[in-house]
C-alpha cells in the first residue's frame, strides 16, 4: 500500500544582528511547505516578508509563530507555500539572539 510521509526541510538559524533593518533573504524553501514555524529566540520583534517589499508577518521578541496551509494529505482545499518562496527578515539594530525556521512538506508515495 502507498502512503504518503512527511518531509522536514532542516533547522535554519539566522543571528538577529544579521537583520539591520532592511529586509535580508533568510532562506529560499527548497520544497513546497503545508506548515512553517518561525522560533524568535532574540529581544526583539522580527518582521518578515515574501517579496523583500512588504510586511507580511510579524514574529514577536521570545516567540513562536506557526503557518499552517494545509494539513491534509491529497486535499484540495488549503494550500502550500510554494517551492523557491524567498523569505525575507527585518528588525531593529542592536538585536541579541536568533530566529529559527522550520518547514514541513509531503512525500507523496512512499
Amino acid at each position: 500500500m502507498i502512503k504518503n510521509s512527511v518531509g522536514v526541510l532542516p533547522l535554519i538559524e539566522i543571528d538577529t544582528p544579521y537583520l539591520d533593518g532592511s529586509f535580508n533573504i533568510l532562506t529560499i524553501l527548497h520544497e513546497s511547505c503545508f506548515m512553517l514555524r518561525y522560533i524568535n529566540r532574540s529581544n526583539k520583534d522580527i518582521f518578515i516578508s515574501y517579496n523583500g517589499r512588504e510586511l507580511h508577518d510579524i514574529i514577536p521578541a521570545q516567540d513562536s509563530v506557526q503557518l499552517l496551509f494545509n494539513n491534509k494529505i491529497g486535499s484540495q482545499l488549503g494550500g502550500f507555500m510554494y517551492k523557491d518562496t524567498t523569505i525575507y527578515g527585518s528588525c531593529v539594530s542592536n538585536a541579541k539572539g536568533s530566529l529559527y525556521i522550520s518547514g514541513y512538506y509531503f512525500i507523496a508515495g512512499r
